[in-house]
């Protein structure tokens, strides 16, 4: 886990309390944005039509992982939207972050290694895999 929040963090800076990104505004469809990311690093694509999520995010893509910082806590709808394409998360993976809520997803879950955190102004879709 020590691994996994220093390379989120690693290209995070702290500002006035929240977290930003250096990347590429983007705005829209939440959940498709997020499923394409993960897709295009080999996850399994959901079967089934997910909801639509509307939000503002920076993203910013690296060898092995797209971070997306998501404008206020759309969390339990991001959750909600995994929930529905790939089950329950592991529980075994998540955990509270500096009073924050967190969900990870396992490659045996859904092809690659997602991971879902937010406070109550930010939400952050980590999407780790290899681009394909």
């Amino acid at each position: 886990m020590f691994s996994f929040l220093a390379a989120l963090f690693g290209g995070c800076s702290k500002q006035g309390g929240s977290l930003s990104l250096s990347g590429t505004a983007g705005s829209g469809d939440l959940a498709t944005f997020v499923m394409n990311c993960a897709s295009n690093r080999g996850a399994r694509v959901p079967a089934n039509a997910l909801p639509s999520i509307q939000a503002s995010w920076t993203y910013q893509s690296r060898v092995a992982e797209d971070i997306i910082l998501v404008t206020s806590d759309h969390f339990a709808e991001m959750e909600k939207v995994l929930e529905q394409a790939y089950g329950v998360p592991d529980p075994k993976l998540g955990s509270l972050v500096d009073s924050g809520r967190a969900v990870t997803y396992s490659p045996q879950q859904c092809g690659i290694v997602l991971n879902l955190t937010a406070d109550s102004s930010q939400t952050v879709v980590c999407v780790m895999g290899w681009k394909r």
